[in-house]
């Protein structure tokens, strides 16, 4: 699996990668149990998602489009737009900070923005 997304899309894109080379199959069988945002800190009471999970989904969203379908990557810049015009119009300037910066494709934690506290463990 590609390892530049870290979080999301890296499993859409292994997907991509191999369409038309492998066949898809179920297991009726099997269990999964997912423990929701659990590796990255976002609250799992049903509240907003947490900064960090926030910039890697839209940043994740951003490396997808390039790397599969560069000649749509303008309608994903303007559902970026659309949603940085969102927050800011509520007053989410953090998130309207954390939208802008996967767009441009800069770690808003680098320039300051603080890094939610990471997840316990278990």
């Amino acid at each position: 699996m590609a390892e530049h997304y870290f979080l999301y899309f890296e499993e859409i894109d292994w997907a991509e990668r191999g369409r038309g080379r492998f066949d898809l199959a179920v297991c009726r069988t099997s269990l999964v149990y997912h423990r929701g945002a659990a590796s990255i800190g976002s609250p799992a009471d049903g509240g907003e998602r947490g900064m960090r999970s926030e910039y890697f989904l839209l940043r994740g969203r951003v490396l997808f489009a390039k790397r599969f379908y560069r000649a749509r990557l303008c309608v994903v810049y303007l559902g970026l737009l659309a949603s940085i015009c969102t927050r800011v119009r509520r007053g989410q300037w953090r998130r309207a900070r954390v939208a802008l910066c996967a767009a441009a494709g800069i770690h808003p934690f680098a320039l300051g923005l603080p890094a939610p506290a990471p997840a316990e463990p278990g």
